[in-house]
């Protein structure tokens, strides 16, 4: 007997997320993965730690087979009473954030500029059901490249996002079901800065603090 899956694929589009593991509970499944570094030998010796958990994350299958999966809802925990940002536009973005962005057309989502004026952007265009991170200006370590990565969708008015950054982890939640997991290194120099382009998009920010816990 030979397995032959008729629906499937990369659990994690991403180039940092590496063994994976299930936590069964009697009502839902809870996966976690190990996050590695992409930076060079001597910039981690010099941080002197090296890897770490993504946030755990509830799966399951949408009615056509495929993967569903969203971040844990103990998650919400961490966000302060009022987010930091509720409309597009700029705004400031701290360490560590919780960000979620409906796309109602094309819209492009900068997280980072550096000094010549390149960005970290994940663009959205829920005609075609596309998501495409692009981190070219922030290259990563290993054969795996720095290329931009393109997540596919079904297609529909609108496309949900939701982005959790934890200092150099990024990870990236598309439409309940595709993740992306990215280690990306702020660098001296580099603004963190939020800016939301796109037609009638809508977006909720909110600053991750474990001291918003119970």
């Amino acid at each position: 007997m030979r397995f032959e899956p008729r629906v499937g694929g990369r659990l994690d589009q991403g180039r940092d997320f590496y063994a994976p593991a299930v936590l069964q509970e009697p009502d839902r499944a809870l996966l976690w993965g190990w996050s590695w570094e992409a930076r060079p030998e001597e910039e981690v010796l010099r941080a002197g730690w090296a890897g770490v958990l993504t946030a755990p994350r509830v799966v399951d299958v949408h009615p056509d087979g495929s993967l569903r999966v969203t971040p844990a809802p103990e998650l919400e925990l961490l966000r302060p009473a009022e987010p930091f940002v509720t409309a597009p536009g700029r705004a400031p973005l701290p360490l560590a954030y919780d960000l979620t962005v409906t796309a109602c057309g094309p819209t492009t989502v900068s997280l980072l500029r550096d000094a010549a004026g390149r960005e970290l952007t994940v663009r959205a265009d829920p005609a075609s059901g596309t998501v495409v991170l692009d981190r070219g200006a922030w290259p990563r370590t290993g054969r795996e490249g720095s290329a931009p990565i393109t997540v596919h969708v079904p297609k529909g008015p609108e496309l949900a996002l939701r982005l959790l950054v934890d200092g150099s982890l990024l990870e990236l939640f598309v439409a309940e079901r595709a993740m992306v997991t990215e280690r990306v290194y702020r660098r001296p120099g580099d603004i963190a800065e939020l800016v939301v382009d796109g037609p009638g998009a809508r977006v909720t920010g909110w600053a991750q603090d474990p001291r918003n816990h119970g």
